[in-house]
C-alpha cells in the first residue's frame, strides 16, 4: 500500500520521529512518500533519502491510499486542505498538545498501521467551509477551503470590530465584538469552543457562528444546516478587517466587499478507529476524570 506522509517540518522532534518511523512502515508494508516541498528541510538535517521519495501534491493525491500527517492539529489541517480535492484517507499521528484531530500516537502506530493494513477502521467524511470575496466592482476572490473555522475581526487584541451579518440574503444581525468565528463540526471544538460555541460532532452537517467578546447581548451562538449561505459586511465605519482561514490571517476584507461563506463536501475522508469514539474523546481531553469514591 502506498502511503503520504505530511511531516510539520518546523518542529524538530518531528525528524527525530521519522528515522523511527520508517523502519515500521516498511515492516507493515508500506511504501511511503512525501511532498516535495519536504526534501530541503530533511537534507539540512542529514536525512537523505532517494529522489523518488519525494512527489508532487498531485502525484501523492493520485498514486497514495492514505494521507499521513505528522505533528499536531495544525499539521493536520493543512494536509486536509492540500489533500481535500483527492479521494485519500487521512490520518494523523498526534505529536502536538492538546489535540483532537490525530487519531494515532507514537505509542500505538503499529498496532494502527495493521489496522490500517487489514481495514479495520471506520471512514468518515467531513463539512468544510468554501468562502469567497466579492469584490465592489463585482469581480469574487474565491479563498482556500477550510476543515476548522473562518474568524474575521481586527488584527489588534482587544479592538471591537462590527459586521453585518446576512444568512441567506437576509440580514440577520449586527455585530460588535472582538469578532466572529464561522465553524465547522470538526472546528467546534477549537477557537469555537472557546469562545462559548456548542461542541458537535465531527460528522454533522452544519455551520455554527460564535461571536468573540460580543459587547452587547449578543452572546449566543446558532447552528445553521449545511445548505445556508452566509455573508458577511463592514458597516460604514469600518474600513477592513482581517480574514484568519484556519488559523492563515493573509487575507482582508474591506469597507463595500462581502465574504460569503457556505458548507461543502470534499473527496478527502477521515480513518477513525474501531475502539474510538468522538464524544469519549472529548471527554478525556477536555474534562478532568471524576472517580467515585
Amino acid at each position: 500500500m502506498n502511503i503520504s506522509v505530511f511531516p510539520n517540518t518546523g518542529k524538530e522532534e518531528v525528524y527525530l520521529f521519522f528515522k523511527e518511523l520508517i523502519p515500521v512502515l516498511k515492516e507493515e508494508g508500506f511504501r511511503f512518500y512525501l511532498p516535495e516541498s519536504a526534501r530541503p528541510c530533511f537534507e539540512e538535517r542529514h536525512i537523505y533519502l532517494s529522489e523518488d521519495y519525494y512527489q508532487s501534491y498531485d502525484w501523492l493525491g493520485t498514486h497514495t491510499t492514505v494521507g499521513l500527517s505528522i505533528g499536531g492539529d495544525g499539521s493536520f489541517l493543512q494536509a486536509a486542505r492540500d489533500m481535500a480535492a483527492y479521494p485519500i484517507l487521512l490520518a494523523g499521528i498526534h505529536m502536538g498538545e492538546l489535540g483532537f484531530l490525530n487519531t494515532i500516537s507514537p505509542a500505538n502506530m503499529k498496532r494502527r498501521f495493521q489496522e490500517i493494513r487489514e481495514g479495520k477502521y471506520n471512514v468518515e467524511k467531513r463539512v468544510f467551509l468554501s468562502s469567497c470575496i466579492r469584490h465592489e466592482d463585482g469581480t469574487e476572490t474565491p479563498l482556500p477551503d477550510v476543515l476548522n473555522d473562518i474568524v474575521i475581526g481586527h488584527n489588534m487584541i482587544g479592538r471591537m470590530a462590527r459586521l453585518r451579518l446576512w444568512i441567506d440574503d437576509r440580514f440577520f444581525q449586527q455585530y460588535p465584538a472582538d469578532g466572529l468565528v464561522i465553524s465547522t463540526p470538526t472546528g467546534s471544538t477549537s477557537y469555537a469552543l472557546s469562545c462559548g460555541g456548542p461542541i458537535m460532532d465531527s460528522r454533522a452537517e452544519n455551520m455554527i457562528i460564535v461571536p468573540i467578546c460580543p459587547h452587547m447581548i449578543q452572546n449566543f451562538s446558532m447552528v445553521l444546516p449545511m445548505d445556508r449561505t452566509v455573508k458577511i459586511q463592514l458597516p460604514d465605519r469600518e474600513k477592513q478587517l482581517h480574514i484568519s482561514l484556519d488559523g492563515n490571517g493573509e487575507y482582508k476584507i474591506c469597507r463595500n466587499e462581502c465574504l460569503y461563506i457556505r458548507c461543502i463536501h470534499q473527496k478527502i475522508r477521515f480513518i477513525r478507529f474501531l475502539d474510538q469514539d468522538f464524544f469519549s474523546t472529548i471527554s478525556s481531553r477536555l474534562f478532568p476524570k471524576i472517580v467515585a469514591t
